[in-house]
């Protein structure tokens, strides 16, 4: 383990950078903090470049995921706290700080087997939104994720924390527009749909076991009128007096509903 204690040694400097999107678009790479995503990087291979462990903070749990990055070729170092708080992303320290290598992922790997379903983010804008809709893709059985231009960036380290390690599975399509998507989806057989507040019928009334693309819009403006145009229109029946529920609160809800039925067609 090699030691570094100022903030402007090269290596710090480099990866303190891929805060910045156009620095992560560049290099393919990007930051994850904290032992458990460490944990999970490490257990889906991937492809860590770099940890950055605070000197003095290292627990039992971090010196072992340490042991096991060195294992696997990682540099490790020994960072003064000035120089992990320049990498660092967060208030509070967790000791430990990674760079990875962006996963690729094929057509087939993003549009699994037959009957798989899609996730679309329509410029979707909050990290904290779209890391949970990423991580409800993954627990819903979701085989990928299209992201249209406008959307957050999915390796800002906000989306990478609220993901909690499902970034690492989810095979993603990024910055297309919308005839992209709907070619895209059009090609594979995908039959998109939308939550609409006037939409007659109820989105558990809707076949959405199979092929379903769910499209997810804007938290101020909702889906966009090109994806409306190919979508059904589904609603979320309320019983209160809210007009609306969060992106990803209403996202969720859909896709589990999606999940349930795919396993009744199974049974």
């Amino acid at each position: 383990m090699k030691e570094i204690s100022s903030k402007d040694n090269k290596i710090i400097k480099d990866a303190a950078s891929l805060s910045e999107k156009k620095k992560r678009d560049e290099k393919g790479l990007f930051i994850i903090e904290g032992p458990n995503l460490l944990r999970e990087a490490l257990d889906e291979n991937m492809g860590i470049q770099s940890v950055f462990v605070l000197a003095g903070g290292e627990t039992p749990e971090i010196l072992e995921l340490v042991q096991e990055a060195e294992l696997d070729g990682c540099q490790v170092y020994a960072v003064s706290r000035e120089a992990f708080m320049r990498i660092s992303q967060t208030d509070t320290p967790q000791g430990v700080i990674a760079v990875c290598a962006k996963k690729r992922f094929s057509d087939e790997d993003f549009f699994g087997a037959k009957g798989s379903n899609i996730l679309v983010l329509d410029r979707i804008q909050d990290p904290g939104n779209m890391g949970t809709l990423l991580r409800t893709a993954d627990a819903a059985g979701f085989s990928g994720v299209m992201l249209i231009k406008g959307s957050a960036d999915p390796f800002a380290p906000k989306v990478v924390r609220a993901a909690a390690g499902s970034l690492f599975r989810m095979p993603l399509k990024t910055g297309l527009t919308p005839e992209d998507a709907a070619k895209q989806l059009e090609a594979h057989g995908k039959k998109a749909a939308a939550a609409a507040m006037d939409a007659p019928r109820a989105y558990y009334d809707e076949d959405l076991a199979e092929d379903f693309a769910l499209i997810v819009g804007n938290e101020g403006n909702g889906v966009s009128d090109q994806l409306m145009a190919l979508a059904r229109h589904i609603s979320i029946p309320m019983a209160g007096r809210t007009e609306s529920l969060n992106a990803a609160l209403a996202g969720g809800i859909i896709m589990f509903e999606a999940l349930r039925q795919k396993s009744l067609k199974k049974r």
